[in-house]
C-alpha cells in the first residue's frame, strides 16, 4: 500500500510530491461472512413478511367486528313481521284427482 504526501506551491496550484510511503506488511481484510448476511437477508424479509400479515389480520378483524355490530344494530330495529311471507309459495303441492276419488268410492 502506497500512501502519497503532497504540497502546493504557491497561487499556481501546482503539487508537488514530498515523500512515498510505502507498507511492506500486506494484510488482506478477512473475507465477509456469506452465509450470516444471506440467512440475515432472508431472516428480514420472513420477519416484515409476517409481521405485515399479522397487522393485516389485526386490521380484517376490526374491520369484521365493527361490521358485525352495526348488523346486529340493523337487525334489531327491523319493524317487519316476522310471520309467513305473502311471497312465499310452499315448494310441495297436493293434488287430487277428482275422477281417482270418484272410481275408488263406487266399489
Amino acid at each position: 500500500m502506497f500512501t502519497l504526501h503532497y504540497t502546493d506551491r504557491g497561487t499556481t496550484k501546482q503539487r508537488i510530491l514530498d515523500e512515498i510511503l510505502i507498507d511492506r506488511d500486506l494484510a488482506c481484510p478477512t473475507e465477509p461472512n456469506i452465509i450470516a448476511i444471506v440467512a440475515g437477508v432472508i431472516g428480514g424479509i420472513l420477519i416484515v413478511g409476517i409481521l405485515l400479515l399479522i397487522l393485516w389480520k389485526v386490521y380484517i378483524t376490526i374491520v369484521d367486528k365493527r361490521e358485525y355490530t352495526k348488523f346486529l344494530e340493523e337487525r334489531s330495529k327491523a319493524k317487519w313481521n316476522t310471520g309467513l311471507s305473502p311471497l312465499y309459495k310452499e315448494p310441495m303441492t297436493k293434488y287430487t284427482n277428482p275422477l281417482y276419488t270418484a272410481a275408488t268410492s263406487r266399489i
